[in-house]
């Protein structure tokens, strides 16, 4: 294959995929289209070099940078296409260059974090942390999970697929007057120099270099892979007398152990599969039985990476398996978490619906270039100490250290606190937050969060609306059990949840509203209110009430309506029950607290607020049924 194929083959195969990151990046598709082609044109009058490593690493940087720069510098006059998602390209446009920079390289671009980190020029630790803010500001500025923000960033290619592009041909040519151009410049300043004096002539060939250099912007050579000393082993994991202490009613028995980081197979519910990634570089497991008690198991698995980033990520996709269970009938009750020097503790309480009833107990830690899980699962509502399965988790970590530049050091007592994201959009209940109802089998799915005109979780008494100007966020989502067939299609959740302008504001439309359901049945003949409650855990402020609307003679129709506010946030939600397939007064209760829980992933709007995620409900307890 000649140069000039070699080019047109990698220029046709990839304009497209560079033109749609620059696009994404900047939110103008003439600054893109414009950029792309210039970053092309400079690839081809150094072609001769480029060819021979991934010319994408060096067009991909240049098409941003030049990106940049064209909508900058034509920022007041240039407007995006009408059926641009403008929305997407404001919250993009908010973030900082860098955290723009790495969420589209790691999404769109496919690009592993540290590559990312590696062509932004920051360090693998700063590009996990500034992913992390960026990806968590995009969840709240759109009202969506990252699975929504990653599926509204790929449909950004459907304008700038459309995009014209010249021909390959094109590209050559107008990179060959500029290596013309450049060649002819660089003869006239030699010939000066030698009109000059003679020594000078070697200066211009230098400087020449370094340009170039600057130009190409190459990519950093790769930071290399720290060696890990001795490898972790099976006789590193728990063995029977550590898990003897998470329950010393009974023997434990081993079942299993594998040091296999290629056997995939998920050893415990919600998990996506064993390990994180799919190439770790050592996967370690082990499973235990209880020997009086066969109903009791106890499982742990161990990843260790290449990297304290990649052992962070690991970390961060074992959590969400399991704080975004999407399994029928399982439900997160409590979060908690513990101090330990240099690492990352979650431990989550969850119940099975299952018949019997089980209680599963999930710990992931992280520290150095380790991440283990432990699971602990047992027939009953009651579950292991949550001391104990600490101690133990723990321990879990600190037989590992030597070996995967772990903290040795111990845990402290472990602390509830508000259970962590689930990906399915910020401040919104997750489908692990959702309650059994009677004995349907199948699994709730919530629709993805978007504007709420009219509020679906109003009702005939309060007519609620979160708009005027004291709204800054308003968003809404339905959950439904869509195979669920004996359900009428009446049946689900629906909740809208606000963010106000300040917690005045937020109060006075909660008192509001609630002034308006209790005059209900006074303004309205065929409505009855009843069962009107107030609970509070911390910040955390939840109103109830239960609704039935006479629509005739024969036929009512009963919701469980219920107000919530964590500082300048509120959420409302409606219950529709059916039939016997409806939910008591104490479980909607402790749904409510658990949305206002999932408000504290909003930034508070109150001025001057410092409340957030973290601090929310540390002092709520769990949910108890």
């Amino acid at each position: 294959m000649t140069r000039v194929d070699e080019f047109d083959a990698f220029y046709d195969g990839s304009r497209r995929h560079v033109l749609h990151l620059a696009y994404a990046f900047t939110g103008d598709l003439a600054a893109a289209v414009a950029a792309t082609q210039d970053a092309y044109a400079h690839a081809w009058q150094h072609w001769g070099r480029l060819h021979r490593a991934d010319p994408l690493d060096v067009v991909r940087p240049a098409a941003l940078h030049l990106a940049g720069l064209r909508h900058h510098a034509h920022l007041v006059r240039r407007k995006p296409p009408a059926d641009a998602d403008g929305e997407l390209i404001t919250a993009l446009g908010a973030l900082s260059g860098a955290g723009r920079r790495l969420v589209l390289l790691h999404s769109i671009g496919r690009l592993d974090l540290s590559q990312a980190a590696r062509e932004v020029g920051i360090t693998g630790d700063l590009a996990v942390r500034d992913t992390d803010a960026a990806v968590q500001q995009l969840e709240t500025s759109l009202g969506t999970g990252v699975d929504g923000v990653i599926r509204r960033l790929e449909a950004m290619h459907r304008l700038s697929d459309v995009a014209p592009m010249p021909r390959a041909s094109i590209i050559r040519r107008t990179g060959g007057r500029r290596h013309r151009r450049n060649t002819a410049a660089a003869v006239a300043v030699c010939a000066v120099a030698l009109v000059g004096v003679g020594v000078v002539v070697t200066a211009p060939a230098a400087e020449t270099g370094k340009h170039q250099q600057r130009v190409m912007a190459e990519e950093p050579p790769a930071v290399p892979r720290e060696p890990l000393g001795p490898r972790a082993s099976l006789d590193q994991l728990l063995g029977t007398v550590n898990v003897g202490s998470l329950d010393t009613r009974t023997d434990w028995v081993e079942t299993g152990a594998s040091d296999d980081p290629t056997v995939q197979a998920p050893l415990t519910s919600c998990a996506g599969g064993r390990y994180a990634s799919p190439r770790p570089e050592q996967g370690l497991a082990r499973t235990f039985v209880g020997e009086r008690r066969k109903d009791e198991t106890v499982v742990q698995s161990v990843e260790v990476s290449g990297s304290k980033q990649a052992a962070r990520a690991a970390f961060r996709t074992k959590e969400r398996w399991y704080a975004g269970c999407q399994a029928p009938r399982v439900q997160l009750m409590q979060a908690y978490t513990a101090e330990r020097d240099n690492a990352s503790v979650s431990m989550l309480s969850m119940r099975v619906w299952s018949e019997p009833v089980r209680t599963m107990t999930v710990g992931v830690a992280r520290s150095g270039f380790l991440t283990t899980t432990l699971v602990h699962e047992v027939d009953g509502r009651r579950g292991i100490d949550i001391g104990a399965f600490n101690t133990s988790l723990s321990i879990a970590v600190t037989r590992l250290c030597r070996t995967t530049r772990a903290s040795c050091s111990h845990s402290q007592p472990p602390r509830p606190v508000p259970p962590p994201r689930t990906g399915e959009g910020s401040g919104f209940l997750g489908v692990v937050d959702l309650p059994p109802v009677a004995d349907i089998t199948k699994a709730w799915a919530g629709t993805e969060p978007g504007r709420v005109t009219p509020n679906s979780a109003a009702t005939a008494c309060e007519a609620a609306e979160f708009t005027g100007e004291d709204i800054e966020l308003a968003r809404g989502r339905t959950y439904v059990v869509p195979e669920a067939e004996q359900l009428p299609t009446t049946f689900g959740i629906d909740e809208t949840i606000g963010r106000f302008t300040s917690r005045r504001a937020a109060a006075e439309f909660v008192r509001r509203v609630s002034r308006d359901v209790e005059s209900c049945e006074e303004e309205n003949l065929a409505a009855k209110v009843s069962d009107a409650s107030l609970a509070r855990a911390g910040e955390v402020l939840a109103t109830r009430w239960k609704l039935l609307f006479d629509l005739n003679q024969n036929r009512s129709v009963t919701y469980r309506m219920g107000l919530v506010r964590n500082g300048s946030r509120v959420a409302q939600l409606r219950f529709s029950p059916t039939g016997r397939y409806d939910i008591d007064d104490a479980t909607f209760e402790q749904l409510l607290l658990r949305a206002g829980q999932r408000l504290g992933e909003l930034p508070d709007g109150a001025p001057g607020s410092a409340a957030s995620s973290a601090a929310v409900d540390e002092r709520g307890g769990p949910l108890r049924r």
